[in-house]
Order: C-alpha cells, then structure tokens, then sequence
C-alpha cells in the first residue's frame, strides 16, 4: 500500500486543559517489509542522519576553542544533547536549518533508543514523513491557522486537517465537539453537538461526506466512567446516500468501548453517468480500546464490524492494532485488517503532537509492576471524540466497486441477467476473464496449454470450501437456472464464452496443469450427487453443439465457478434455505413448512413438515405430532377458538362458504399467512406451472420424478379430516394451494401414476409449500 503523510492539528478549549496540536504523518503497508527494501530505508534514514549532524555543528573550523563533535553523547536519547563550551553568539536559523532540524528530530525522536529490529520496522514510515517535510510544512500553517479561527466560535474542541497536495489530489476533513448544556468542574451530566465534513477520493470519485450528531454522556460509578448514547446523520453529497446511526458507548481510565448501529435509507444510486448502480450499506461496528497489561505505554485496539452487502458477501471483519507511545508527542500504530472479502492487510500510523517542546524524553518502555495503571475519576470536559466509522460504506453492481479477495486472488462479482444471483467473474483459480481473443490464442497452439481463463482443476466437492466466504459451489438447480437459457442443440463453447458468465473451453485435467479436449470443451462442476450413484458427481458439459448435465466420478478433475450463497431464513424456530426453479426462476423454500431437513429419501419422516388445515393459521393444529381433536366448527377464520385439529366431513370453519376470505388471508401479509415474509402458499397456477416445466407431472413414476426434482417433495401422507389421524402413506403426497371452489378447495396430489389437481374437503391436513411472491 502506498505510503501517504497527513498533518492533522486540533486544539480545544477545555475548563482543565488545552490538548496541542496534531500532527498525524499516517501510512499503510503489507509487512513485513523485503530484506533489500529494509536495508534500502535503512541506508537512506542513515544517509540524513549524518547529514543532519553536520547541519547541527556548525561549521567552526575558523573559530578558536572549537569543540570536537561527541556523537556518542548526541545519539543518547535520554536526554538532550549540550555542548561543553557553547558559543556566546548564537547566529539565526535560516528556513532550510530549520528544516532540517525538524526533520532531523522526528526522525531521531521515532528511532530513539530502539534495536535495530525496531529501526528497520519505522524506517519505511520515517523516510515517507522525511519526504513529504515541505508539502507538510505548508499544510501544517494551513491547519494551524484553520483550527485557531475554528476556536474562536465556542469553548469545546475543534480540529481540521488537509493533505494531499503533493499528490494534487486535495483531501481535508473538519470537526468539532460542542457543548451543548452547561458544562463545569461539577456537571454529572452531558449534552453535546459533534459535526463533521471530509472531502477525498474514494470509489473512483471524490466524495463529500458530512456527518452530524447529538450526544448525551453521564458520569456513573461514583464519576470513575461515562456512559453515553448518541445520535448521527450521515450525508454523501455527490450520491445523496443518506444514513442513521444509534451509538452507546463507555469510558474509564483504561478502558473505552463504542457501540455503533448503521441505517441507510436512500435508494440505489446512479452516480458519475455510469449505467451502474450503487447502494449504501447498513451494518454495524463495535470499538474497544484499553492499555496493554503491564505496559502503560502500550494501547491495545480492537474493532468488530459488520456491513449488509447484496451484491456481493456481507462484510465481516475486524481492526487490530497497538498504539504505542513512543515520546509524551509521539506514537506509533500498526496493526491489521482483516474480513472475509479480501486478504489480511496491514497498517501503520506514526502520530506527532506538535510543537514538539525542548522536553521530548523518549519513552523508558519497561515492564511496571501493576497491570494496569490506577484508575481516576472520569472528566466529561475532556470533550472525548465518539468513536465510529465517519464513512458511508457503499457497493456498486456490475465489476465496479465490487470485489472479493480469495486466496492471493481478486475476483469481481456479476448479476445474472436472469436470476439476479451473484457470481464471481471467473473460474475459481483463474487470473483473468475470458475472451475470444483467448479463446483464437488456445485453437490455434500446436498442443493444449493452460489459459489464464481456464483456472484450477479440483476433484469433485459438495462443500463451499473450494469458494470464498458466502459464496459456494452451484446446485445442478441453480446452474440450470442460468445455462436453460441457451438452447439444449445449437449451444456450443462459442455461444458459452459469450454469456454473462464467460465460461471458457477449459476442458478436464488429470495434473491441475496440462488441460485435456481444451478448445473443444468444458466441463464445469455443481455440487449435486447422482441420484443412483453416490461416487459420482453432476457437472455442466457442453462439446459440440450439445449441452448437458451429465454424471462422472468425483476424482475427475474439472473447472469450478462460484455463486453467492442465499441468505438462509430462520422462520418459527426452523433455518429454510432457498431454491430457484431452474424451469421457471421462481424461488421457494427447500423443504415443507415446518420440516426440519431437506428431504434425503422419499420417505424422509424429518422432511415431512406440518399438515394444515385449508386456509388456518398456525395455531398449533398443524403438528405432525399433535394429538387431540375438536369437532366445534369454527365461526372465525382467524381465530378458530383451538388449537387443536378440527375434525369435519368438509370445512372446520362454518364461515367463509366460497372460500374467498381464506384465499385473501393465506396470501403474503394475510390474516392467516403461515409463510415466512415475502412468501405465500402458491397458487394453482403457480405450482401447476412449476410441477408441469420440471417433468413431474405425466403417467408412471410421478412421485419419484418429484423427489428427484429440485423441489425434493416427499411422499409425505395427510392427517383425516373425521377422525384426525395421521396417514403415513409412502407413495402419494397432496399440498395446498390457496385456490378454491364453492365448498371444496384445490390439492396438488402426487402419486406413483400422476401429479394432478384435485378438489378436496378443507378440514384435511395436508402439506404446504411456500413461494415467493
């Protein structure tokens, strides 16, 4: 990561103290650094060193009494360096000795009485901060001037900062902390306004982010913390993305922990004329900072954040950091970031407190004998910034903004045109996206080579640890629903590399190296297993111009793309995951209402699920398991006066005679709606489309057709509707729809010879299957 230098001064009114001025020289990068790139900031910083002590003693080889330059003395840092005879006439620092003063002493000041370990770790931060000395000089009498008319405007704590002149790319932020309620020695409680406004580049564009908040801080347990709530509104001007915050937070002498929820509620954005969309994110963090035990000089930082993705995986990832103070001016803090959408990444900060002063003792970095340092009562005119993510996190669609990190590689992510499902660009190993351009290069070499497009060649895997985070391999389902849209003769790897997914002609691999029928083929995994052969696994051919799902052994190695994962939905205490129809793209639930698995046989009992009556809320009637009837019809359709099954030679309701009330109320957001949210009971034609397009339907064989399906229905029976018992029955299933006729109501009924809808009595209990609506 590039190197960059930032100075950042504050000053503040307070009733006990005026904090200095900082000056923030901050820069990220991998560690650890290259053997060579450690000697060449070594070498450098050693280079300015020398430079700088001829620039300190002046040059008196013409004066009488001239003292001999002791280095020795001027490199211990534990106290200043005095000459024994020091001249009566001082003469007049011009600007560049001064300069190179100040350079001189942050360089002296951050290598102190450090190893030579500690020496080549600062060296790459030091020599950036040496290199931008001037650019910062300039910035810092910008700054220093900003913060100074800021103050005159209230008694709480202002700072500002600009950079990135040199680079002509300008950046800046602005912020304050005011007081809003009377604040002195005896205040117990706070009322307070914090109000900020940064401008940089970021997402290929410069954004303005302004942010403004209220807070509220009281002094608890006998004034030795705060505790604090706090409000925010963030707004990004370019996109307009607008966002809300709810903070808690917590500080002691040694300890501070913040707590900070995200809202975003502004739309997709188009943003720069781009035909691409980007949204803001919701999300969440949580900040903890404390001193290292034992060592009073050393500050242990942690944050824990969270960010709500569609595009792509939701975010999880953590900051861990140690800041260091290295002079009572001075600090040192690196650390790492780490998440689940990119590689390890490592930082470091080197933060000055100017002006300097002439007592700058270096650190005596010892082990004390307490673990921490006392405890004291907390001062709310401290005016203590609140600790959140200023930034508004934002995902765009399309390859734009959108990547993910895996394993040394960055893949980009894409939206099916059909589905809406997200995918990664490339085969899983690949370093580029293919082309035809690729695909000309591989017809024409004399032998088969391995394309940069192609990627790895892995054995068969039915988990997602071949994948990124969130994301997996495909079912043979979810391929489908992409790849039916090229026709079965007349698609060919021509016609393949030209889809949205871009798949190239990678062919198989016996090595991982040396591809086989490359050009002419491809051969892509899903992780769905022979239905009559468990050693072999499903995988999308295409040669010639067929294409097929077809069955081979899991020790073939072929090529892997990945999909994201649906977020999986915890409804009535049982985790559903979700189905698209590879015939009609409609999503459903993976399993009947209230089962516990998806079916693994036909008579999977687990994948049963609930029996309902027609129209009825759960009330508790629908359990497999319950035992005990009624035989009081019921006078309303939203409160049946039981929980118990309602036996009847018809309808367990006296009302609703056409069935009208109950269709209403068995929809999504219905009075009776028994799916989760966005999902229904589907109605006849829903299901009768998707039972007839994926071949269950037609003479012999129905039920097994089913349970092959990606819909995985069990031959699951039905409960009586006179006498309430359960019929365990393991050939022939029947599910609601909400559909219905004068008096009677439809049924999907599956069985050995046919699926078909029939009329049905509504007190039966049969199974349910929910759609999106």
């Amino acid at each position: 990561m590039k190197n960059t230098a930032k100075f950042q001064l504050s000053h503040s009114k307070t009733l006990t103290s005026t904090p200095t001025p900082i000056v923030n020289i901050a820069g990220g990068g991998e560690y650890p650094l290259s053997a060579f790139n450690q000697f060449k900031h070594f070498l450098a910083l050693s280079l300015l060193i020398t430079f700088s002590f001829n620039a300190f003693s002046v040059d008196n080889s013409q004066q009488p009494n001239k003292e001999e330059f002791n280095k020795e003395a001027y490199l211990d840092l534990s106290k200043p360096y005095k000459q024994k005879n020091p001249q009566s006439a001082t003469k007049k620092d011009n600007q560049a000795t001064i300069l190179l003063k100040e350079v001189a002493d942050s360089a002296r000041t951050a290598l102190g009485s450090t190893n030579s370990g500690n020496t080549d770790q600062l060296g790459n931060k030091v020599t950036t901060s040496i290199k931008n000395q001037a650019i910062n000089k300039t910035e810092g009498l910008v700054n220093d001037k900003a913060n100074t008319f800021l103050n005159t405007f209230g008694a709480g704590r202002s700072e500002v900062s600009i950079g990135g002149i040199s680079a002509k790319k300008l950046t800046y932020s602005l912020r304050t902390i005011q007081p809003l309620s009377e604040l002195n020695a005896n205040s117990k409680q706070l009322t307070f306004i914090q109000a900020g406004i940064a401008s940089g580049n970021g997402n290929n564009s410069r954004r303005t982010t302004i942010n403004l908040g209220v807070g509220h801080r009281l002094l608890v347990e006998d004034d030795m913390a705060i505790a604090g709530i706090n409000f925010f509104t963030d707004y990004e001007s370019k996109s307009k993305h607008k966002r809300l915050s709810l903070g808690l937070e917590y500080q002691r002498a040694n300890f501070s922990a913040n707590v900070n929820r995200y809202h975003v509620f502004s739309d997709k954005k188009l943003v720069n004329g781009l035909q691409k969309q980007e949204r803001a994110m919701s999300g969440y963090d949580v900040k903890l900072s404390g001193q290292a035990p034992y060592l009073p000089w050393a500050k242990i930082k942690g944050t824990y954040y969270y960010w709500d993705a569609k595009l792509g995986p939701d975010i999880k990832g953590n900051i861990l950091g140690v800041d260091i103070e290295l002079t009572p001016s001075v600090s040192f803090e690196f650390g790492q970031e780490n998440n689940n959408t990119m590689d390890a990444k490592s930082y470091g900060k080197l933060t000055v407190k100017l002006p300097l002063g002439n007592k700058q003792k270096f650190t005596n970095f010892s082990i004390a004998s307490k673990a921490f340092k006392d405890s004291h009562k907390m001062d709310l005119g401290a005016l203590a910034w609140v600790e959140r993510s200023n930034k508004i996190m934002i995902e765009r669609n399309g390859k734009v903004g959108n990547t993910i990190s895996f394993k040394g590689l960055t893949y980009a992510l894409i939206v099916s045109p059909y589905t809406k499902r997200v995918w990664l660009d490339r085969n899983i190993g690949a370093t580029a996206v293919a082309t035809a351009d690729e695909a000309a290069v591989a017809e024409a070499a004399t032998v088969s080579q391995k394309m940069p497009s192609y990627g790895d060649y892995v054995e068969f895997s039915s988990n997602d640890s071949i994948c990124p985070a969130g994301f997996s391999v495909p079912t043979e389902g979810e391929f489908a629903a992409e790849t039916t849209r090229f026709p079965q003769r007349g698609t060919n790897v021509a016609t393949v590399l030209l889809s949205f997914l871009k798949l190239p002609a990678a062919g198989v691999s016996s090595d991982n190296i040396t591809p086989i029928d490359s050009v002419n083929s491809l051969s892509v995994w899903t992780k769905s297993i022979d239905d009559t052969d468990d050693k072999k696994g499903r995988y999308f051919f295409v040669k010639g111009n067929d294409m097929h799902y077809l069955s081979t052994s899991k020790t073939h190695r072929q090529s892997v793309r990945c999909i994201k994962e649906r977020t999986k939905i915890l409804f009535k205490g049982q985790t559903y995951g979700l189905v698209t129809s590879p015939f009609t793209n409609r999503v459903w639930l993976d399993r009947n209402l209230g089962a516990t698995q998806v079916a693994t046989a036909k008579n999977d009992h687990a994948a049963y699920g609930h029996y309902y009556q027609w129209g009825r809320n759960d009330d508790g009637h629908e359990g497999r398991t319950k035992t005990g009837t009624s035989s009081t019809l019921a006078t309303d359709i939203t409160d049946a006066g039981t929980n118990l099954f309602i036996t009847s030679t018809n309808d367990w309701a006296s009302v609703d005679v056409n069935g009208a009330l109950r269709m209403a109320a068995w929809k999504d957001g219905g009075a009776n709606d028994i799916c989760p949210a966005g999902f229904s009971v589907p109605t006849e034609a829903v299901l009768g489309d998707e039972i007839a397009k994926s071949g269950i339907s037609g003479s012999n064989g129905a039920a097994t057709r089913a349970f092959t399906s990606f819909l995985k229905i069990p031959t699951s029976g039905f409960r009586h509707n006179t006498g309430g018992a359960v019929n365990l029955n393991r050939t022939f299933s029947h599910f609601w729809v909400r559909s219905a006729t004068t008096g009677k109501s439809r049924v999907m009924d599956i069985n050995p010879n046919n699926a078909r809808f029939i009329d049905s009595n509504r007190a039966s209990g049969f199974s349910v299957r929910c759609v999106l609506e």
